[in-house]
């Protein structure tokens, strides 16, 4: 973030750049907020299957039925499908994805310079060549 800022300050950035750190911003800390609430949820997950299978003083036939239970639970949860009609969860997954892709750092911002680069050398360039058609008309005056 800081340096994105600091980038933007300079001038460095485009309006198009700058959308495109924002998104990946975004995006890793949508990342990062999934994956810490997944390893939470798995956690807690963990603790109370541990706790209903393994309480003691229940008899085993039982714990067999709660063991059946959570296999139940569980085929049911694996089972359900995404609503692919909704846009917004689409896009935010597609987000987080895309931030969980290893890319090298601010690709899309050096790659943006390096042809804002060459389009000022190309102009440098032009100039220098004007110049020079100028000054023998200038001398010859």
């Amino acid at each position: 973030m800081l340096e994105m800022e600091k980038l933007q300050a300079k001038g460095e950035l485009g309006e198009e750049e700058l959308r495109a750190l924002e998104m990946d911003v975004t995006g890793k800390i949508m990342l990062a907020s999934w994956r810490g609430a997944r390893l939470e949820v798995i956690q807690v997950l963990r603790e109370v299957v541990d706790n209903v299978l393994k309480e003691p003083g229940i008899p085993e036939p039982v714990l067999v039925n709660r063991a059946k239970g959570l296999l139940l639970i569980g085929a049911i949860f694996k089972s359900t499908v995404p609503d692919e009609s909704d846009e917004e969860r689409r896009e935010l997954e597609r987000m987080v994805a895309e931030a969980a892709q290893p890319k090298h750092k601010h690709s899309a911002h050096k790659a943006a310079k390096a042809k804002r680069e060459e389009m000022l050398r190309h102009a440098k360039d032009a100039e220098k060549e004007k110049e020079k058609v100028e000054k023998p008309t200038e001398a010859q005056a």
